[in-house]
């Protein structure tokens, strides 16, 4: 997943919606939309592995609760 310099130092290898959760916690102000539609995105045009590792991604990210 694309992201500024100092935040994919930050992340390393951990897994994007991962981190993405660990920062929210932390009260980073998260764009899950964003987060989502690169998710989606990898699914549907990522060699095998990419899509895997998207739909496993996309388990974890938080459903908007209204």
């Amino acid at each position: 997943m694309l992201a500024c310099r100092p935040c994919n130092r930050a992340r390393r290898s951990r897994p994007a919606a991962a981190w993405a959760i660990e920062r929210e916690r932390a009260g980073a102000a998260v764009r899950w939309p964003t987060l989502t539609r690169a998710l989606y995105e990898l699914e549907a045009t990522g060699n095998r592995t990419e899509r895997e590792y998207a739909r496993r991604q996309l388990r974890r990210v938080p459903v908007p609760s209204d």
